[in-house]
């Protein structure tokens, strides 16, 4: 009787056992894409020095920022009489190694007056091409779409550029998704976003109080953005909303869904102490989970003489939205 009671209870047992082994815990959810864009990393800041034009210091209002693995390219305008638009090509590793693009147009406008386009703004890339906007420095003015192949053979300085199609706007930074054969457009303050095929057809032109559904208090001055993949744009530049408290950072990144008008997540930067600036004021780039902004102007470090060239800072983020790269 005892063997038999013995008999039993192993069997409980091991039955017991095999139920606890066959168990399965339920998966973990995977993280979404906002959760993830909220995981923002300082990771450090970079003082790119040595910068010349001809073997003299330059004094440059930055724009945009693209970055390759090899390169930094920063559009701006170099402060001179008169101005011109620069596209810069930094070299990553040695930033003494700097080629640069004139790309200053010059348009007759609708009062017949020549009208100089000295004032580049943020850009993007489908990958061969830079598609650069190049405007009057005033809001409402013109502005020219350039594209500019990423690699080719000989001198930067000499790279063939042609426009694409011109605009009757102030355009201050573009996005491409080479997708959708789609570009987006923020001019001035950004107060109206155009949408328009690769060949300037436009398809569509929205206020920036209906851009963001439910939120017709989003009013980011986008500085630069750049179409990341997935139907996501990341928007860089200043929160103007008048229901941001005083206190508040107003240095923005935004991850938009522009197509169905959704802010999926914003990250607020506070202020870095190697930079005078608000670190979202001025260029921002994205590849891989790693995150560029380039608030600050190229500027002399040595005034007035200039001998040891001109300087930036650029800084480095971890966001692991896992959109992808260009």
């Amino acid at each position: 009787m005892a063997n038999f009671n013995n008999a039993i209870l192993n069997a409980i047992f091991f039955s017991a056992v095999l139920s606890i082994t066959l168990t399965v815990l339920p998966a973990a959810e995977p993280e979404s894409t906002s959760e993830r864009c909220r995981k923002l990393e300082y990771l450090w800041a970079k003082e790119l020095t040595g910068i010349k034009i001809d073997g003299r210091a330059i004094r440059v209002h930055s724009q945009g920022v693209f970055v390759t693995d090899t390169h930094f390219f920063v559009t701006g305008r170099l402060e001179t009489s008169p101005p011109r638009a620069l596209l810069l090509r930094i070299d990553r590793s040695d930033s003494t190694k700097v080629e640069h693009l004139d790309i200053t147009f010059s348009r007759r406008g609708s009062s017949q007056k020549i009208q100089r386009l000295d004032h580049p703004g943020g850009f993007d890339c489908d990958g061969k091409q830079l598609w650069i906007p190049v405007s009057v420095s005033e809001p409402r003015s013109l502005t020219v779409v350039i594209r500019v192949p990423l690699d080719g053979d000989g001198a930067f300085c000499e790279r063939p550029h042609d426009v694409a199609f011109e605009v009757d706007d102030h355009i201050g930074a573009l996005a491409v998704d080479a997708k959708s054969n789609r570009l987006y457009g923020a001019n001035w303050d950004t107060r109206l976003i155009y949408v328009w095929e690769l060949d300037g057809v436009c398809v569509r032109k929205i206020a920036h109080d209906r851009l963001i559904k439910d939120h017709p208090d989003w009013n980011l001055a986008v500085q630069d953005w750049k179409y990341i993949g997935g139907g996501l744009t990341l928007a860089s530049g200043t929160d103007k909303s008048n229901l941001t408290a005083k206190t508040t950072s107003r240095a923005v990144v935004d991850l938009l869904d522009l197509d169905r008008g959704i802010c999926l997540c914003r990250n607020r930067f506070a202020r870095r102490p190697e930079s005078d600036h608000y670190v979202t004021r001025e260029g921002m780039a994205f590849r891989g989970d790693r995150l560029f902004l380039l608030p600050g102007d190229i500027v002399p470090v040595d005034k007035p003489s200039g001998k040891q060239g001109s300087r930036v800072t650029v800084f480095c983020y971890r966001l692991p939205i896992g959109a992808g790269a260009k």
